[in-house]
């Protein structure tokens, strides 16, 4: 689809379950920096996921350092972050990934019966990061967000969601790339940016939510254990999964 001048590009799957008759919910699962919308559905195999319970997933495209249409090495303006401006003078800050993905409902909406109100987000390190702009700025589109290994790198002051977004955030422990205490990555630095760490991401999004301090823990199998805050405004859960020894994978 053209957007903003420039070609974009997105790969979709529907479930052999849609019916046209009946609206369907839609997950949109962003790559990571450096991926691609072709290696993230492989990683993630959320086609098998979306035919087992009844989703069309989308795997939208981000965009290369030099322009190019090539699908390959791609990245996701997260705007402004605690360490100044994403990718700063590169063609990743100059464009509109937050409107793209805005046309992009609009497109897929044009060609299948969506239910709007369960339209969710979902993404790998930069992508997982993306999921919480869109959150702050989509969340009239975006029912809730499950970053993965991805955490708010926004200004806090500069994100003003019209309500409540639920949030489920995965993250492991041992992750160096995006680190759960955050701080610097192992990978090379942008513009020397520091990482924000899980803990503050959870509580920037707890008071934006009204959560309260009460959490209970909703699932434990393994290295993996999940705690949620469920009371919070409008009806909205916040869910942390962290995995004792995991790396930054899916």
């Amino acid at each position: 689809m053209e957007y903003d001048g420039r070609m974009r590009y997105y790969l979709l799957h529907i479930p052999p379950s849609y019916e046209p008759a009946e609206p369907i919910p839609l997950v949109l699962n962003f790559h990571g920096g450096g991926g691609n919308a072709a290696g993230h559905q492989r990683i993630t195999r959320m086609n098998e996921t979306a035919d087992t319970f009844g989703f069309v997933v989308a795997y939208p495209a981000g965009t290369r350092e030099d322009g190019k249409k090539i699908q390959l090495i791609q990245f996701w303006n997260i705007r402004k972050t605690i360490t100044g401006q994403y990718r700063e003078g590169t063609v990743v800050a100059e464009t509109d990934d937050i409107g793209f993905v805005s046309a992009l409902l609009d497109e897929i909406g044009g060609k299948m019966n969506l239910d709007n109100s369960r339209v969710y987000a979902t993404g790998l390190s930069n992508g997982g990061m993306f999921a919480y702009t869109l959150a702050c700025a989509l969340s009239d589109k975006i029912a809730a967000i499950a970053p993965v290994y991805g955490p708010f790198q926004g200004i806090p002051e500069q994100c003003q969601p019209s309500r409540a977004v639920p949030i489920m955030h995965f993250h492991g422990i041992a992750d160096t790339f995006a680190p759960y205490t955050g701080g610097s990555p192992a990978c090379e630095p942008v513009a020397n940016e520091q990482i924000r760490s899980v803990d503050d991401t959870i509580a920037i999004w707890k008071e934006k939510n009204g959560c309260t301090e009460e959490k209970t823990i909703t699932y434990s199998s393994g290295d993996a254990t999940c705690e949620s805050y469920s009371t919070c405004r409008e009806d909205s859960t916040i869910t942390l999964c962290t995995i004792q020894d995991g790396g930054h994978t899916w």
